[in-house]
C-alpha cells in the first residue's frame, strides 16, 4: 500500500495529542513543533519514501497509545486494539509492506 502524503496532520507516522509526535522512527517518536499543516525541517519523507515491513505493534511507527492502543493506518482510521493481543489479526502490514512518500 502507498500513502502519499504533504503535510503532518495527513501522515500515519503523526500522532496528536497535549505534545504532537513523529513517529518514523517507533522507538524515539520526535515532538512536532508547530502547525499540524505543515512539516518540520527535518521530516524524514524529505530524504524519499519510507518503507515499513512486518513489525510487532511495539515496534510499529503506526502503533498509538493514547486513552487506548490504536493502529494510524487501519480500516477505520486509529482503530482500537485489544490491551492482551501483540498484534492482531486484521494488521496491515500482515498482508502486505505500506509505503509513506511525499505527496506533490
Amino acid at each position: 500500500m502507498i500513502c502519499s502524503v504533504k503535510i503532518c496532520s495527513g501522515c500515519p507516522f503523526y500522532q496528536r495529542g497535549e505534545i504532537s509526535y513523529c513517529r518514523a522512527d517507533a522507538l524515539q517518536p520526535r515532538a512536532v513543533d508547530g502547525q499540524p499543516e505543515s512539516r518540520p525541517e527535518w521530516c524524514p519523507l524529505d530524504a524519499g519514501p519510507v518503507a515499513v515491513d512486518d513489525r510487532e505493534c511495539a515496534q510499529c511507527p503506526f502503533h498509538q497509545q493514547q486513552d487506548k492502543r490504536r493502529c494510524a493506518v487501519a480500516t477505520p482510521r486509529l482503530r482500537p486494539m485489544a490491551d492482551d493481543e501483540v498484534r492482531p489479526s486484521w494488521c496491515v502490514l500482515r498482508r502486505e509492506r505500506f509505503i509513506i512518500r511525499l505527496g506533490r
